[in-house]
């Protein structure tokens, strides 16, 4: 018998080694069991497996293997975003799981169900069940451990600790090149949080890998999302006749396939934002309108905030300012965001208060720690780099200093 299910059945009953061993065998002789170093008398064994109520009987090993490729098929299906295979999966495999304790299958399962509830957004449920996995942190092969890290770093993504992710991403990739197989939705994950840190040459790479690999597999969603993500990551560094290639790519697969449609006002938002960039600020409101039309309400904020910006560019300031007050109209009643923090930063801007008292305690005392905590990386550059230069020019240079050394740990963090 493996000893790790010896171990699984322990840990899952909360019983320490001593608790488990008592009157059977000693503790380190337990402990050598469980770690696989010795092989235990079947006398031993079978005490063991009664006091831990674990079946001695060995499930079929074909079967297992059979079982490992269903949960990986589930996983696939989550990664692409198979909805009626996703939902089949889940409901087959829940009670077929209930009767298996074979250490490496349970976690790959627990790993596919925290993905699954990521998928699902159900955020709590896979964060305990990450948890979890992490205290047992008995991993069968480099490719669990792989999956592991992967949803450990798009857990972080999804709760905006950017931080974290990065770091999980990074033993994702170690075990990535380890491992030496191919996974498109790792780049494609990279790609999203190189562009969030603002790694923009970064993420092209990604992006274009991953887009290599979903077109092949006729993945056109993932491809779709994967021209968003590159045409952002142009925009950012100011290459808009091939970032706005890569919008209109993924328009014209959203006019050929309906089922994309969701989708839309999010290249709308990401085109006009484009133009805005560019100072092209005609060519930018109807883009941002209909991206605004088509949300109906939802996540609307950050159109809001590059409309008025937009308007505030070409001068017409009370069209700009009906836009600022719609936005936080819809801000209100909701926790501090971050396009709540940009849309704060505009009216100040408006009413000609960069350099006010009001404006630096806004940055210092809700911008600052929001931002921080939620390690939007961007943001805070900006914020460190208007706060440098607000004390400068107050002729405070020891506060100045303290805003250049948070900008420059900041820049030197990721090198």
């Amino acid at each position: 018998m493996d000893g790790k299910k010896i171990y699984y059945h322990r840990t899952k009953r909360g019983l320490t080694q001593k608790e488990a061993s008592d009157g059977i065998c000693s503790i380190s002789y337990l402990s050598k069991i469980e770690n696989n170093s010795i092989v235990a008398s079947p006398e031993i064994l079978e005490l063991l497996c009664e006091r831990l109520h674990i079946d001695s009987k060995a499930i079929d090993d074909h079967y297992l293997t059979e079982l490992k490729v269903e949960l990986k098929n589930w996983l696939d299906a989550i990664k692409y975003r198979n909805e009626e295979l996703i939902t089949q999966k889940y409901f087959e495999l829940l009670p077929i799981m209930e009767n298996v304790d074979d250490v490496g299958v349970v976690t790959l399962y627990q790993i596919t169900l925290a993905r699954y509830y990521l998928y699902k957004h159900l955020l709590d449920q896979a964060d305990q069940i990450l948890s979890e996995i992490s205290a047992f942190r008995k991993f069968e092969s480099i490719e669990t451990q792989y999956f592991f890290h992967q949803c450990r770093a798009l857990y972080a993504e999804y709760t905006n600790k950017y931080d974290d992710a990065f770091r999980e991403l990074k033993k994702a990739f170690k075990l990535y090149k380890q491992g030496n197989f191919k996974d498109s939705d790792l780049l494609y994950h990279a790609s999203i949080l190189s562009a969030k840190l603002g790694f923009f040459q970064q993420s092209l790479l990604y992006a274009k890998e991953a887009l290599e690999d979903f077109d092949a597999r006729a993945n056109y969603k993932k491809s779709l999302e994967c021209h968003v993500i590159l045409g952002i990551a142009y925009t950012r560094i100011n290459e808009f006749v091939k970032a706005r290639f890569h919008y209109h790519t993924a328009l014209k697969a959203v006019k050929m396939n309906p089922s994309f449609e969701p989708v839309l006002p999010l290249i709308l938002h990401n085109l006009g934002h484009s133009y805005f960039r560019s100072e092209e600020y005609e060519k930018a409101i109807p883009y941002l309108k209909e991206s605004y039309e088509k949300k109906q309400g939802e996540n609307t904020e950050g159109t809001i905030n590059v409309i008025s910006r937009t308007y505030y560019a070409m001068n017409d300031i009370e069209n700009a300012r009906k836009w600022l007050e719609k936005g936080l109209e819809h801000a209100q009643g909701k926790e501090l965001f971050s396009n709540y923090i940009w849309l704060k930063v505009l009216e100040f801007q408006m009413d000609q208060k960069e350099y006010s008292n009001e404006f630096q305690q806004f940055l210092e005392d809700e911008a600052t720690p929001f931002l921080e905590k939620n390690q939007d990386r961007v943001f805070l550059l900006y914020v460190y780099e208007t706060l440098a230069h607000y004390y400068t020019e107050k002729h405070m240079y020891k506060n100045a200093n303290i805003y250049y050394s948070k900008l420059n740990g900041l820049y030197k963090e990721y090198i």
